[in-house]
């Protein structure tokens, strides 16, 4: 069996610190408040946590390599919060805008498989004898996770291990900080591209070039990036002050512009920038999309 993944959120330390004490106070906060309920004993609440789907899964074809549909079954479920006939190329949609769909905290078992194959190896999450196992993976109360599905997959056969991982990232929709007494925007760059790297492989990455305004730089090399996003990983989140800007994400291994956007942000918000790949080929604009989701709205 291979290792399941959830990755956290990067914070500078002093953040981290911050919401370390925060979490200790709560915790003893609770404790506290346990101690102090009479007979300490009170009625059990199921705490809820939130996932959405990105679909970036590709089927190398005889002549072709192209971008395909999924169903993404969730407890072996054929309802929600599975995702069924998720189109390709896509973010799964749910009852929120933000595509998050909530389910009882807990453990969880995970299926991604082409659509309506119901046949004995049919999720593409494979072992080390390149057969179909099913993760299963705690995930925590009131937290926010995107599940990043990824990887290009033989037209028929085994699919090797590791070709498409289980890949759980924590997103963190909570209030940026607040400059000159007005609440900043935060976002972060989803990096689900299996053709933002040259190699077509599972690596690379895509540095985030972050300017004011929606003219397209003439220069981008003339600037720092902000950030990056590795291959299945998202980008540490940037604070912005309210206003529009143009989002430039450049590919690690080649240098070409894969994505360029203008992106409008308001106090308070928090958005998800999710990269993908729309057709196989050398990293450019031309085949990628950046898809900009509201997370919330403080």
């Amino acid at each position: 069996m291979i290792p399941s993944v959830i990755r956290t959120p990067r914070y500078p330390s002093s953040l981290r610190y911050v919401r370390g004490v925060v979490a200790a106070c709560l915790c003893v906060g609770l404790i506290i408040v346990n101690a102090c309920s009479g007979d300490g004993v009170g009625p059990s609440v199921a705490r809820t946590t939130h996932l959405r789907i990105v679909n970036s899964v590709f089927q190398a074809g005889v002549s072709d390599t192209v971008a395909i549909p999924i169903d993404y079954l969730i407890d072996s479920a054929l309802t929600r919060p599975s995702v069924l006939n998720l189109t390709a190329a896509n973010v799964s949609s749910s009852d929120s805008a933000n595509g998050y769909a909530s389910l009882i905290q807990g453990v969880h078992s995970y299926v991604v498989r082409r659509v309506g194959d119901t046949s004995f190896n049919a999720s593409m999450y494979t072992d080390n004898t390149s057969k179909s196992f099913l993760p299963k993976v705690y995930l925590t109360g009131d937290t926010y996770y995107t599940i990043i599905v990824a990887g290009v997959v033989p037209a028929t056969g085994d699919i090797p291990k590791n070709t498409v991982p289980f890949i759980a990232i924590v997103d963190d929709p909570f209030p940026g900080p607040t400059y000159h007494n007005t609440l900043q925007a935060r976002f972060r760059v989803i990096n689900a591209a299996p053709f933002a790297d040259p190699s077509g492989g599972n690596s690379g990455s895509v540095n985030v070039y972050v300017t004011r305004g929606d003219s397209t730089p003439s220069d981008i090399s003339a600037y720092v990036p902000l950030g990056y996003a590795n291959y299945r990983d998202g980008s540490s989140y940037i604070n912005v002050d309210a206003g529009t800007y143009t989002v430039t994400l450049v590919s690690g291994g080649a240098g070409a512009i894969v994505a360029q956007q203008a992106v409008t942000f308001a106090a308070g918000e928090i958005r998800t920038l999710v990269l993908q790949s729309t057709a196989a080929g050398a990293p450019s604009t031309e085949n990628h999309v950046l898809r900009n989701i509201l997370d919330h709205q403080y």
